[in-house]
């Protein structure tokens, strides 16, 4: 057999030989391997199935989109029909005012769309080389621009990356912060205090504008403290400093709401989605402009005959026709309102997981959670990576036919949102499997 051909992320899958699972089908919230072996998928691919992996009014609806009009563009004043249906439909689904809408292929260039548009801003004003404002732990994709927003830095390093000015305020989070603080309003006023400083130190005009997740998805599920976000907002506010919601991961129901940003009091100038938009059928992002940030565009469009920027496959529209149907499907199954049903559910079988002595933590929202691991005092857990715990759960959790996702030493649990109450058991017994097998090898290493 050949070695494969594939180069993959997150492991060290550089070893040829490396047995990667190959995936044939899907059904529900499940796949299967081309052995036949079924696996529940616990991070809806790639945080991005919401409706699992089978659904037949989707296909059909994609099929009906290939058969009348597969592909077309959005340049030079034309665009598909259904591209335009999904525009509207997205703006008035939209938690805000927002009049207008850029679609991409992913997050990552919604993200890269929405810092060109500020960049855009910023030039026009005459301020060149300006600083963006971004998080210890954020994720906001990987381009070189998005990549240089993120605050993990292992997705930076061997980038030599930012490529931008950024500035990482800190991760709003009691054990992610050097922060000393007993409480979680004392936390908030030291972060507050921070980005006041922060301003000041690099003068707002200088500043082009803020990305924020809702909840910091790739860095481990990070679910910031109430009143958090109402405040730091205030702040960037008074200093005209625009927000990007960044609700790529957050949104489509994944926090139990279509938008995760509303649900904690996050709100933006501009905002990002993809990832659950398409439901993972078909590639698609797109960021939505308030009216400020649309007014930009139609006042500086003729110095440049037009905004600098754009993608082939932009609004393509079999994408658009899976987003359009995806929203479609959402509303007429209610399953918002499933979601909120299976949230307390999702909570409580995580929550029980913290009878395990390497369960340090558990924190999440809606439908996304996360474990931390750790190895407690007195274990000596000989040879293991102290600083990727998170991993060998999820590989062991494969190996009892569930997906996870391990971050560091947080195991990330986030199903399509469709999952039953049954299911749900499932995945919590298959978990409860591989944290008793780890735990075991740990406590005797």
């Amino acid at each position: 057999m050949l070695p494969n051909p594939l180069i993959f992320s997150f492991h060290d899958h550089s070893n040829p030989s490396f047995p990667a699972v190959t995936i044939a089908r899907g059904n529900g919230v499940y796949v299967f391997d081309t052995e036949g072996r079924e696996y529940l998928e616990g991070m809806s691919g790639l945080w991005n199935a919401p409706l699992g992996f089978s659904d037949p009014e989707l296909c059909d609806a994609i099929q009906e989109q290939a058969r009348t009009l597969p592909t077309y563009h959005t340049t030079a004043g034309r665009c598909a029909d259904v591209t335009l249906r999904l525009a509207d439909h997205l703006l008035s689904k939209a938690p805000g005012d927002y009049k207008s809408v850029y679609f991409s292929n992913s997050g990552t260039e919604a993200n890269e769309t929405a810092l060109k548009l500020l960049l855009y801003r910023r030039h026009m004003a005459g301020i060149e080389n300006p600083v963006f404002l971004s998080r210890e732990r954020a994720y906001h994709g990987s381009t070189m621009g998005a990549a240089s927003l993120n605050g993990i830095s292992s997705t930076r390093n061997g980038l030599g990356l930012p490529v931008l000015n950024v500035r990482y305020a800190s991760c709003p989070s009691h054990a992610h912060t050097d922060f000393t603080a007993e409480t979680d309003a004392d936390l908030i006023d030291c972060l507050i205090t921070e980005i006041q400083e922060l301003i000041e130190t690099e003068g707002p005009e200088q500043i082009a504008g803020m990305f924020l997740e809702p909840v910091l998805g790739a860095g481990g599920v990070i679910v910031p403290p109430a009143s958090y976000y109402p405040r730091l907002l205030q702040v960037l506010q008074s200093h005209a400093i625009p927000v990007v919601a960044d609700e790529v991961i957050c949104g489509i129901g994944r926090l139990a709401r279509l938008w995760g940003g509303p649900r904690l009091g996050l709100t933006g100038h501009l905002m990002t989605c993809a990832k659950g938009l398409g439901s993972g059928f078909c590639p698609i992002g797109a960021t939505l402009l308030d009216e400020e940030m649309t007014q930009v565009l139609k006042e500086h469009n003729a110095q440049y005959s037009g905004f600098p920027h754009g993608y082939t496959f932009s609004g393509q529209p079999i994408a658009a026709a899976a987003a359009l149907t995806t929203l479609h499907l959402i509303d007429k199954r209610q399953l918002i309102e499933h979601a909120q049903a299976m949230e307390p559910l999702l909570s409580e079988a995580v929550h029980s997981l913290k009878s395990f002595d390497i369960v340090t933590e558990v924190r999440g929202l809606g439908l996304l959670y996360a474990l931390e691991i750790g190895i407690p005092d007195g274990w000596s857990a000989r040879g293991t990576n102290q600083t990727a715990l998170g991993t060998l759960v999820a590989d062991a959790a494969e190996q009892e036919g569930l997906f996870v996702r391990g971050l560091g030493n947080s195991v990330v649990i986030c199903p399509p949102i469709i999952i039953s109450a049954e299911e749900i058991n499932e995945l919590s017994d298959r978990l409860r499997h591989a944290l008793k097998a780890i735990q075991s090898r740990l406590e005797y290493a």
